[in-house]
């Protein structure tokens, strides 16, 4: 993954802690909700290796952790309900698949001509690298509307956080996130989460870096995943 990224130029610099000192701090890993539905997972912060969680299958063929799918079920539900036609186009990616997505990107371009390092670069702006989307967690999901109808993005806009789910790359976030405006992609949070998020306006990142959620110094021999906390000064891709 980082010569991925040194190859895209995708390299991240953190640029801002909670505490000055501390390189990282880490999430803990429990069945709290609070824990296992905010980890933050990007460039600068991949899941370890052997990350696995339990899914559910859900509408058109997707599957996502099982602990979200009732809520995931119900917001279509309610959206289709208020005369949308949402479906999943992208749900819970294992790291192979994840891999092989970006091989496809890749493909294409050296098809166009490029060089395979170019290829790469290429396709590094618009998939992530294995082990850094939000899709190996189960917990993110691309939502369009089968008639094209760009309303539905703002009813999810303004709803989705009533079922536990945030649009996690804001057109005016790009600079915290790091990642291109996606009004589709939702991530799962929590309904208590996701409400004040709601409110505030911040992203995941601005949220757990004011909050504090669950947080263990880094000399902590509390198993746990490494949570960066802070904004990124990657330029932006799409997961």
């Amino acid at each position: 993954i980082a010569a991925l990224l040194t190859v895209s130029g995708l390299a991240n610099r953190l640029i801002g802690l909670i505490e000055p000192n501390a390189a990282a701090t880490f999430l803990r890993f429990d069945e709290d909700e609070e824990s296992w539905s905010l980890i933050l997972v990007h460039a600068s912060n991949p899941l370890p290796d052997g990350f696995s969680v339990e899914t559910a299958d859900v509408s058109d063929g997707h599957s996502v952790d099982k602990r979200i799918a009732d809520s995931l079920n119900a917001m279509l539900e309610d959206c289709k309900r208020a005369g949308y036609h949402p479906f999943i186009r992208s749900s819970f990616r294992t790291r192979d698949e994840q891999q092989q997505i970006l091989n496809e990107r890749a493909a294409l371009y050296r098809e166009a001509g490029y060089s395979e390092e170019e290829a790469l670069a290429a396709a590094l702006q618009w998939v992530a690298p294995p082990g850094t989307s939000e899709h190996e967690l189960g917990l993110a999901v691309d939502i369009n509307d089968e008639e094209d109808d760009e309303g539905m993005y703002a009813w999810l806009a303004s709803n989705a956080h009533q079922y536990g789910f945030i649009l996690r790359y804001p057109l005016d976030k790009v600079d915290v996130t790091g990642i291109s405006n996606e009004p589709w992609h939702y991530r799962y949070v929590g309904k208590r989460t996701a409400g004040e998020i709601f409110q505030t306006g911040e992203t995941l990142e601005e949220y757990l870096a004011r909050t504090r959620m669950k947080i263990i110094k880094p000399d902590s021999e509390e198993p746990g995943l490494k949570l960066l906390v802070g904004t990124t000064g990657f330029e932006p891709a799409t997961p």
